[in-house]
């Protein structure tokens, strides 16, 4: 499995590598995702398109996708490049969106990576079936305990 760190600062993605997955693998590369400061009250969500441009799926950033190392600052997550963005050869494109408790949209920032084709070395160890990902929906948290009658 590849590893791919990137960091996100207002409206940037530097990552270090582009390599999404492999082909109809159903697993794709694991994003470690840092968020500058200027993220935190935001809700953030990343968006996934195939190499056609197709079939876009929204993954939410939510508790669970917390990394343990993230030192209380609730900026780091970790996620899997979709199985959906992988039945293609070609170039994906990811956006992430970090929206306002309104609902605006405050940054977006967008990068493109590499689905390979065939079944790669790189990923010899990563082949086994991703579920799909659930709607975007199915991934909001519950409302804070504040907000609950």
């Amino acid at each position: 499995m590849i590893e791919i760190e990137a960091r996100i600062n207002g409206n940037t993605i530097v990552s270090d590598s582009d390599i999404a997955g492999v082909q109809g693998s159903g697993k794709g590369s694991f994003l470690k995702l840092r968020f500058a400061e200027n993220w935190g009250n935001l809700t953030k969500r990343v968006i996934f398109t195939n190499a056609k441009g197709l079939n876009p799926v929204v993954v939410v950033l939510t508790i669970d996708k917390l990394l343990e190392n993230d030192e209380g600052k609730l900026q780091n997550y970790g996620i899997y490049v979709p199985p959906e963005a992988l039945e293609f050869k070609g170039s994906i494109l990811w956006i992430i969106e970090g929206v306002t408790s309104e609902g605006i949209i405050y940054y977006t920032c967008r990068e493109e990576m590499q689905v390979l084709s065939g079944m790669s070395k790189l990923f010899a160890d990563a082949v086994e079936s991703q579920d799909l990902t659930p709607s975007q929906a199915a991934q909001k948290p519950p409302p804070p305990k504040s907000a609950r009658r």
